[in-house]
């Protein structure tokens, strides 16, 4: 298994406060991670890795279930261990992020979670589904309408159009899939889809609830 990430560099890490001072070596710019993405995407794909979530890779014949069982969009997701964010009935949780509190919880016959959504809403469900089938990759359209009864190009015109101009998204016969651009800039992708959350915030605070999964 493999995984693709751009390096997020902390205030608090050595190597931050070297290359402050002026050591060490300097990080690429966006236009250069875009170009290693997309040399090591076309790389592993042509070296018998397929694609199982975005920026993440297996070797075909020998790949995790993980991906597709948390990331499907569709159903319930039981999440266990400390940090796991799950959804059950609706509602969207986080288990309790610290060690302690999580066997405490667990010892007193207690659920340990940390934090809950609200319930969902229909048309916030259709969006979990885009969003999280974007995630790995791709949405199928047969079977979003077989979940739902209705088109994802019905639903979500705009924020297809969006996408697609962008040069984040292309139409294939049977689904929705991430160009090499897409899949680079998941994030943001999801993000477009998730209109009901995310309406009238500022793009940075849109960057902010993704990166530390809180809603505005």
């Amino acid at each position: 298994h493999i995984s693709l990430y751009r390096l997020t560099l902390f205030a608090y890490t050595k190597m931050y406060r070297d290359m402050a001072r002026g050591g060490g070596e300097r990080l690429p710019n966006e236009e250069q991670c875009r170009e290693l993405f997309r040399m090591a995407h076309r790389y592993l794909l042509s070296h018998g890795y397929v694609l199982q979530s975005a920026q993440e890779y297996g070797k075909q014949g020998r790949t995790v279930r993980f991906w597709e069982n948390t990331y499907d969009g569709y159903g319930p997701n039981l999440a266990l261990g400390v940090s796991g964010f799950g959804y059950l009935g609706g509602y969207c949780y986080q288990n309790e992020s610290r060690v302690e509190d999580y066997i405490r919880s667990v010892r007193e016959g207690k659920l340990p979670v940390e934090r809950m959504s609200r319930r969902i809403t229909h048309p916030q469900l259709l969006e979990r589904a885009l969003a999280m089938g974007l995630r790995r990759g791709s949405v199928s359209k047969a079977r979003f309408q077989q979940a739902f009864g209705e088109e994802i190009a019905v639903v979500f015109a705009g924020v297809i159009d969006r996408l697609t101009r962008r040069g984040l998204l292309r139409e294939t016969p049977d689904a929705y899939e991430l160009t090499e651009d897409g899949l680079f800039f998941q994030g943001d992708a999801s993000v477009e889809c998730m209109e009901s959350v995310f309406r009238g915030v500022s793009p940075l605070k849109k960057k902010w609830c993704i990166g530390s999964h809180t809603m505005p």
